[in-house]
């Protein structure tokens, strides 16, 4: 089972409080998170939109809403994503979409004003979160802006440690987590266009605030077939 399976094979509203919403931690993290976004991101509540990437259930969308004129979120769960929509329907300024591709965004190009992520790209193959971090330079202004959180490898060493021993026991119960280096990072993001204004270092993780400096050209690869003759 890989990552992304993890999420999409969610079938019913008791599988997914299994699987994300059974964690008192991850609740307990909303108020801080909605802090760092609000101090870093900025967000206008004026002229912006705002992307959430992996909204999950809508716990981000609901505190961020009145900061925002407009707020996007996705998720690549249909089950989730029902949940989210329920819990922050009436919020007018709020849109909801599934996303069909862990890596492909389906949004016009330079169609949003920042972007933020938690607790998702952690979740991701490090190929694939470069892919997604390509995306969003594709998808944002020019100068828009990016905040997105990654596990510390060496600030977190003790839950990559325990993240190893779990995954080797429960396989498909558990999902993938990624740790990643400093010096990881800023060679993602400058391989992306995007330019790291500032890494936050908070207990176990690294919050990147960057900002899109250039335009990413991607390669289109043509497959052709071996046993076909070239003329």
């Amino acid at each position: 089972m890989n990552e992304i399976q993890y999420w999409t094979d969610i079938k019913s509203e008791e599988e997914m409080k299994f699987k994300i919403i059974s964690h008192s931690e991850f609740d307990n993290r909303t108020e801080n998170d909605v802090k760092l976004i609000l101090e870093y991101l900025q967000p206008n509540k004026n002229d912006e939109i705002i992307f959430d990437f992996g909204c999950g259930t809508g716990r981000l969308i609901r505190p961020l809403s009145p900061y925002c004129k407009n707020l996007l979120g996705v998720d690549i769960s249909e089950v989730i994503l029902d949940s989210a929509i329920k819990k922050c329907g009436d919020l007018k300024n709020v849109i909801f979409k599934p996303l069909q591709n862990d890596s492909l965004i389906n949004l016009e190009n330079n169609s949003i004003d920042k972007i933020y992520s938690f607790l998702v790209l952690q979740h991701i193959e490090k190929s694939k979160v470069f892919n997604i971090l390509t995306e969003f330079n594709r998808i944002l202004i020019m100068k828009g802006k990016v905040f997105l959180q990654f596990p510390s490898l060496l600030k977190g060493k003790n839950v990559f440690h325990q993240s190893l021993i779990t995954k080797n026991q429960l396989r498909s119960l558990t999902p993938r987590l990624e740790f990643y280096l400093k010096e990881e990072l800023e060679i993602l993001f400058e391989f992306a266009g995007i330019k790291i204004l500032e890494i936050i270092e908070e207990e176990t993780d690294f919050y990147v605030l960057g900002e899109k400096e250039k335009e990413i050209k991607k390669l289109n690869i043509v497959l052709r077939s071996p046993f076909k003759n070239e003329k």
